[in-house]
């Protein structure tokens, strides 16, 4: 979950603005990072919203960003490809 040009340096910027504590975000496992980033793109109007469901007893995630949804095996591909999505959107 990297982020890149011109979303990269708004997170950075934005990220500077915020006080974590004694915590450092690059130290961050990837579960506390995802939702930095939520809230990163909730600040620029790229609202994540990401659901689990079962479908014929397999289970699914899924997220949508701007009326665009993809399905995934797993709960952590979907955050990744979240993440990855918006940062394109971003820097478009």
């Amino acid at each position: 979950m990297e982020l890149t040009d011109k979303c990269k340096e708004a997170f950075d910027k934005w990220n500077s603005e915020n006080n974590y504590g004694a915590y450092k975000f690059e130290d961050f496992n990837d579960s506390m990072k995802y939702g930095v980033y939520v809230d990163f793109f909730d600040s620029v109007g790229i609202p994540i919203s990401q659901s689990t469901q079962i479908d014929r007893l397999r289970l699914y995630s899924s997220f949508s960003i701007k009326g665009v949804i993809e399905m995934h095996k797993t709960r952590n591909e979907a955050r990744k490809a979240a993440i990855q999505k918006a940062n394109e959107i971003f820097n478009q």
